[in-house]
């Protein structure tokens, strides 16, 4: 029997279907973020890009960008800078882990322009620069070997920019995430959801409860359950953040699965 033991002491041919080529058995161009073998990075692939993020069950829901601008607001731009996977989530044979990313910005309440739960304002979720389908959007595939000895990896992945960040009452201050190893279709749709939060700015909070749950689903089949690496929240004000660790620019990550860092630029 061949194992990855085997595999990584002789030379092992395997043929199998390729996670990273298109239709044509052509690598993606470097503008989706796949740029082959253990490439990836700055902003990655999704949408309807017509290559192997297209998946034939899911179009991307329909944008819904927050409708309110402030050009000469004091926005964020952050980034993952540094990244450290422990956990391959896939299968010796299929190489290199696909770390993925979704996301949504929320309003402090996760309801419309932030409006007092009170007021009866309906649930919003706002288009982040993460807007993919089930797939996501490709941060680093990172191969086994640096999974193996926890090789600390320059990532340098743009999460969002031109962040609204002024209005801690009103503007969408929470970046709520998934990442994720995925596989594409016919892969499992991994039904994972992000829970709604108490938010103090709202009158009455402690009687309302938390703000309203939504879905971020995600294809991945690989790992025993299905698990994602991590679902969390970065906050773009610091009096939003519940700690530092969650604050955009100073932000780290260390669940034993994954770790990383984010910065502003």
């Amino acid at each position: 029997m061949v194992n990855e033991r085997y595999a990584n002491e002789n030379e092992v041919w395997v043929i199998s279907i390729n996670e990273s080529v298109n239709s044509e058995g052509k690598y993606l161009p470097e503008d989706s973020g796949d740029q082959g073998p253990g490439g990836g990075g700055n902003g990655g692939g999704g949408g309807n890009s017509g290559d192997i993020d297209n998946d034939p069950e899911d179009a991307p829901t329909k944008t819904n960008y927050f409708p309110i601008v402030e050009p000469n607001g004091n926005n964020v731009n952050f980034k993952i800078q540094k990244m450290k996977v422990f956990n391959t989530k896939e299968h010796w044979v299929s190489g290199s882990s696909e770390v993925c990313i979704r996301a949504k910005l929320t309003c402090h309440n996760g309801r419309k322009l932030g409006a007092p739960q009170t007021q009866g304002a309906e649930p919003a979720q706002y288009t982040s620069d993460q807007f993919s389908n089930y797939l996501g959007k490709l941060i680093k595939k990172v191969k086994r070997k640096d999974i193996r000895n926890g090789t600390l990896l320059d990532i340098q992945y743009s999460l969002q920019q031109n962040w609204l960040n002024n209005y801690e009452f009103r503007d969408p201050v929470n970046f709520d995430y998934t990442i994720f190893e995925r596989d594409p279709w016919p892969a499992v749709l991994v039904k994972s959801t992000h829970y709604g939060r108490y938010s103090p700015f709202d009158i009455g909070y402690t009687y309302w409860g938390g703000g309203p749950n939504f879905n971020q689903w995600y294809r991945s089949s690989d790992n025993v359950d299905n698990s994602p690496y991590i679902i969390g929240c970065f906050s773009g004000h610091y009096l939003v953040s519940i700690s530092g660790n969650e604050f955009a620019p100073t932000g780290l990550v260390d669940n034993g699965q994954i770790a990383f860092n984010t910065v502003q630029y």
